[in-house]
């Protein structure tokens, strides 16, 4: 059977029994994660943009914000909430992409179309994240290196797959609908550091969702589009393993790989040269009218998205680990209130971002390989003294140093300070026992959580009086 035949029987034979409860605890965290920075993101100019153009539809079946008063169809729900989930770079990590701001869109609008149980949910994102693994394994080069962005690129095949496992499509129609998302797939990382960004996990999300339903109204397409056309199409080695067997929940890569919660705003590739200089704050005073200069050994491959040297507004920021630098020895973090334009360009920031040098790292991390094994900050004050970090392997947020329930829920407030405390803490449970619910609609509603309506109006996020 063809790659694409034989992950589509993955995706058509797996049920909510098959899933092992150790994948429950990180995909209730990324609903809940991806939630949160979703009602963040949705002031952002990307989310606001989307929001223009697709008009609410009164009594369609998808609610935007996710459980936002205004509806939609579900292409669009999932367009509107995706791009607002990535629009401040601050959503889960996996897979050198962001899994949550893809799938947990595409699997709500789904869910809402037909009134999915929280399990048949659950199950979705865990085929949706094994049909991302598996594609993602087969080069051992980061797609990166090509100028794709694997967000838009593999995150639109996933999302077919999840909601194609949540609509029950059976095998041959859950083989159209990859394939058509095959053709569907996009994202350049020429555009990192611009509103379009935040746009590929919502067309991903979107282009899921419309191959899913293509497919079972009767679209056919190639079946053998995922060897044959998007793995040779975007490899960066050139040579992608198309014939190896599926290995999709054998084991399931998810309880292997993890989601990495992120803890700042900022392009994932900068976080552990960010913790490096924060231990060093912690450690040492260090102002900054006293730093001659500052070296960040980081990978080479990270610093491919990082290729905003110089930003000039708070989007270019975000892909800079210059900005991270000088924002962690300005303010002593790097978080949503420093990712502002009068910020970024306030002249101690661009003074500083001068005074940071780049240090590649030509050697990659057997486990990540679009990591280096370490990144390591050097900082060298105008006495001649110098002060070096440890070497960091890890970020915190990472699997491997997990945020933990208590920084998850930090960041929920951070993320939605217009929710009053008792509604902001009744969804955040409800988001973290999503298992559990018997039926999407019984989540709670936004009532006041409005983006733009149908007369261009983008009065949202007003203090809410219940949930």
């Amino acid at each position: 059977m063809p790659l694409t035949g034989e992950l589509a029987a993955f995706v058509s034979g797996t049920t909510p029994a098959d899933v092992p409860p150790e994948l429950i605890t990180p995909i209730r965290t990324s609903f809940t994660d991806t939630v949160a920075v979703a009602i963040a993101g949705m002031r952002s100019p990307a989310a606001q943009a989307v929001a223009q153009v697709v008009r609410p539809v009164e009594a369609a079946p998808c609610r935007l914000l996710f459980f936002g008063p205004d509806t939609a169809y579900p292409e669009d729900a999932a367009l509107v909430n995706g791009t607002a989930a990535h629009a401040l770079d601050y959503d889960d990590v996996a897979l050198d992409a962001h899994p949550g701001a893809v799938l947990v869109p595409a699997i709500v609008a789904a869910a809402q179309e037909r009134g999915a149980t929280g399990l048949r949910m659950v199950a979705a994102y865990a085929v949706g994240y094994e049909t991302w693994a598996e594609l993602y394994r087969r080069d051992p080069r980061p797609m990166y290196e090509r100028g794709f962005h694997p967000t838009g690129v593999f995150g639109a095949v996933a999302a077919a797959a999840a909601v194609a496992n949540l609509r029950g499509l059976e095998r041959g129609i859950a083989q159209h609908a990859l394939a058509i998302a095959a053709s569907l797939a996009g994202g350049l990382t020429v555009n990192f550091g611009s509103s379009t960004k935040p746009l590929h996990a919502g067309r991903a999300a979107q282009n899921g969702v419309l191959a899913a339903r293509l497919a079972e109204a009767g679209m056919t397409a190639a079946a053998n589009a995922l060897e044959q056309g998007l793995l040779k199409a975007v490899s960066a080695s050139g040579l992608p393993d198309i014939a190896s067997p599926v290995t999709a929940g054998r084991p399931w890569r998810l309880a292997e790989l993890g989601l990495s919660v992120k803890l700042s705003p900022i392009c994932f590739g900068a976080h552990r040269a960010l913790d490096a200089i924060l231990s060093l704050i912690a450690t040492s005073r260090c102002p900054p009218a006293e730093i001659e200069s500052v070296t960040v050994e980081i990978g080479r491959s990270q610093l491919i998205p990082l290729h905003h040297h110089r930003p000039a507004d708070a989007l270019q920021a975000k892909f800079s680990v210059e900005f991270a630098v000088a924002s962690a020895l300005l303010a002593g973090q790097c978080g949503l209130e420093q990712l502002r334009d009068d910020f970024v360009r306030s002249p101690e920031v661009q003074d500083l971002m001068q005074r940071v040098r780049i240090a590649p790292i030509d050697e990659r991390d057997v486990e990540e390989p679009v990591f280096s094994p370490f990144d390591r900050v050097h900082l060298m004050r105008r006495d001649g003294t110098k002060l070096s970090s440890e070497p960091v392997r890890r970020p915190r947020g990472h699997p491997r140093f997990p945020a933990g329930t208590d920084a998850l829920w930090r960041k929920f407030r951070e993320c939605t300070p217009d929710l009053g405390a008792d509604e902001g803490e009744h969804l955040f449970e409800c988001l973290q026992r999503i298992d559990r619910i018997d039926d999407v609609h019984v989540l709670p509603v936004l009532r006041s959580c409005r983006i733009a309506g149908a007369t261009g109006g983008t009065g949202y996020l007003r203090p809410p009086s219940s949930l």
